[in-house]
């Protein structure tokens, strides 16, 4: 017996006109406690864990370390739909999951760019 699929092919007619994902990153200066919570790639992969960020990546250039902790400029990027504001992101849900990251101290947020429609 054959089974037989139906298979739709997305083109400009069946997608949603009002659909629009916009793409955000915003810098920030911390320190990741060598002792204290994970690791730099723990940590990070908290940052990821957050919802709506899609990327987290060390700024080139600005990373050192010493005995207890790694500082770094991060750039975390994120995704809003239409509606949905990145200022309200940053403060209703970023700022308040990077302080419940235990070893991770945030010294200052940058501006938030747009990086694509």
């Amino acid at each position: 017996m054959a089974i037989k699929v139906k298979v739709n092919r997305l083109n400009e007619a069946t997608q949603d006109p009002n659909y629009e994902l916009r793409l955000f990153a915003i810098p920030f200066r911390c320190s990741i406690s060598k002792t204290l919570g994970g690791d730099k790639t723990d940590t990070f992969n908290e940052i990821r864990g957050i919802p709506g960020v899609t990327t987290v990546t060390d700024v080139p250039g600005t990373i050192r370390e010493d005995d207890k902790s790694y500082f770094s400029t991060v750039v975390v990027k994120f995704e809003r739909l239409r509606g949905q504001g990145p200022v309200d992101f940053r403060t209703k849900i970023l700022i308040p999951a990077l302080k419940r990251i235990q070893g991770l101290v945030v010294y200052n947020l940058g501006d938030i760019d747009q990086v694509a429609k």
